[in-house]
């Protein structure tokens, strides 16, 4: 009879927890709706959307995606809106977004905390994120964004360019064109693993974008093969061995208008190094090229605007 009350009180503990546990849920998935419609009343949704929370303890974590439109143009995109928020709001944006987090989920500000990723794709390296959470009183922002390489150049078109006479919208979708038809035509016939066009849709943005991954001795012109290829290679001459480190390089072509007809045109080069001694590499095998090698990515970056200087005069 005992047994029997006790097995009794326990299953009523197991219920009471789970609808506990199933109104905390269901209170947390409706301040992510209010939180979403939040971002759409402030005109915010066109940036960003709510992603993911998660909570630790006591504290609670928020995570926000970049709109597929925007993100992979992030951080540029980021630095606008928070110049605009600074300018007409007189605050910054990550005020914004983590005041009305602490707000909506009735959250502690020292026990809350805003993250921003421009991927949550685990296959793709993330190259921008940003951390605000209040410490000592104070509400802190950081910042993360891969380490990279920019060289500027001015395009100098005069009247009868074809290109120099198109204005507006479509001379910022013809520049964007005619750089990623250059740097498909560079890397079409290199040695790799992949090549994707990250460039975002629309005719007036005004960057090109690409990715390839797996290409060997493009940035590290001097590499050497591995010391176990070259090991086997003294002795099987007739099946050589080769194992250059592996690169992937995320290439960025940004134009802005200068006076006249001409145009700014900023070519930014992030490149990671891995090991050549595996078949593919996953984005954790790779490591940023600027810690070891910011020369070689230096020249390289150089290099490579002086080439699309040249392509666009042609």
């Amino acid at each position: 009879m005992h047994k029997q009350i006790y097995l009794f009180l326990w299953a009523l503990l197991l219920v009471g927890q789970a609808g506990v546990a199933q109104t905390t849920n269901t209170t947390r998935d409706t301040m992510s709706i209010n939180y979403q419609q939040w971002l759409n009343d402030s005109g915010l949704s066109r940036i960003f959307t709510l992603h993911s929370t998660e909570r630790r303890g006591d504290s609670l974590r928020l995570y926000l995606a970049f709109q597929d439109n925007i993100r992979y143009a992030a951080r540029s995109a980021w630095e606008q809106i928070d110049a605009k928020f600074r300018k007409e709001k007189g605050y910054p944006l990550p005020n914004r977004l983590f005041f009305a987090f602490v707000h909506i989920y009735k959250q502690t500000p020292d026990k809350a905390a805003l993250f921003v990723f421009d991927t949550y794709d685990l296959s793709q390296a993330v190259c921008m994120g940003v951390a605000v959470r209040m410490v000592n009183g104070e509400l802190k922002t950081d910042y993360r964004y891969c380490k990279a390489k920019s060289e500027e150049i001015v395009l100098e078109f005069n009247p009868t360019h074809r290109v120099g006479k198109m204005i507006g919208s479509g001379q910022v979708a013809q520049l964007r064109k005619k750089a990623q038809q250059f740097l498909r035509e560079k890397y079409a016939n290199k040695p790799k693993e992949g090549y994707a066009d990250l460039s975002p849709p629309g005719s007036s943005n005004p960057k090109a974008k690409i990715e390839v991954r797996g290409l060997r001795r493009e940035v590290l012109y001097d590499a050497g093969n591995s010391w176990w290829c070259t090991f086997w290679n003294w002795f099987h001459s007739n099946e050589p061995c080769t194992a250059y480190p592996r690169e992937k390089l995320l290439i960025e072509v940004l134009f802005t208008p200068e006076e006249g007809r001409n145009w700014k045109m900023t070519c930014t080069v992030t490149g990671w190094v891995g090991s050549g001694s595996v078949e593919k590499l996953s984005d954790s095998g790779y490591r940023n090229m600027e810690e070891e090698f910011d020369s070689y990515l230096t020249r390289y970056t150089t290099l490579l605007t002086n080439e699309l200087a040249a392509y666009f005069q042609k």
